[in-house]
């Protein structure tokens, strides 16, 4: 059965209202674009990629939300976006790991070096002073 009971309703409703076919179409054609947009980004960049851009947009559009339309703020807000960031930053350090922790050791030996390197000797004379 094509047509259900449910769905009558929604035909009434568009047969009264000629504006809803033509908005419906123009939704059904940027549905499709951006699924097109999303398959091809999943072909030039990755799956990670593709999810993280998705979920930054999802991010945008609440933060947007948030400045065209009053609605009370919460801190359960701060709370999941501080948790999307997380899984978005472990996303990222589990596919660049070893890139990630050579960059980190090599600042450490760089700050370490930096610190050896600004060290004033102590004189023999500064060394009795501090004996006594």
């Amino acid at each position: 059965a094509v047509v259900s009971t449910q769905s009558t309703g929604s035909m009434q409703f568009a047969s009264q209202h000629s504006d809803v076919y033509p908005l419906a179409m123009v939704y059904a054609t940027f549905g499709y674009l951006g699924v097109q947009c999303v398959l091809a980004l999943i072909k030039s960049s990755g799956v990670l990629i593709t999810t993280i851009v998705t979920t930054m947009r999802k991010v945008l559009t609440v933060v947007l939300s948030f400045l065209f339309f009053t609605k009370p703020f919460t801190f359960q807000y701060v709370w999941s976006g501080s948790l999307v960031f997380l899984g978005i930053c472990i996303s990222i350090y589990k596919r660049n790991r070893i890139p990630i922790l050579n960059a980190i050791s090599s600042t450490i030996i760089a700050i370490q070096s930096f610190k050896n390197s600004h060290r004033t000797p102590i004189s023999m004379a500064d060394r009795t002073i501090q004996q006594v």
